[in-house]
């Protein structure tokens, strides 16, 4: 029998590991009209799922490279927000 992380014997039962899925994104603008543009872009490509106009920043789904690209180019700066990734777990 294989021991566990514990340093203990385990029955061998394997954990289910969560599936490679897309990851969030915060994107943090730094004027309020980069803001406004940003979130009308974002809003026609992604998912949004929080919309701060006070700390300039959005949380989104998952956006292609071209949206990222797009999104830096309107003045903001895009950055994985990984601490969602535990939400994905079974």
């Amino acid at each position: 029998m294989p021991f566990g992380w514990n340093g203990k014997r385990s029955s061998g039962t394997a954990v289910p590991m969560a599936e490679p899925v897309d990851t969030r994104y915060k994107i943090k603008a730094q004027t309020l009209d980069d803001f406004v543009k940003v979130r009308d872009f974002v809003r026609s490509h992604a998912r949004v799922y929080v919309t701060n106009e006070r700390r300039l920043s959005l949380s989104v789904d998952h956006l292609s490279d071209d949206d990222k690209s797009t999104v830096e180019r309107l003045g903001a700066e895009v950055l994985p927000e990984l601490r969602y990734d535990l939400e994905r777990l079974p």
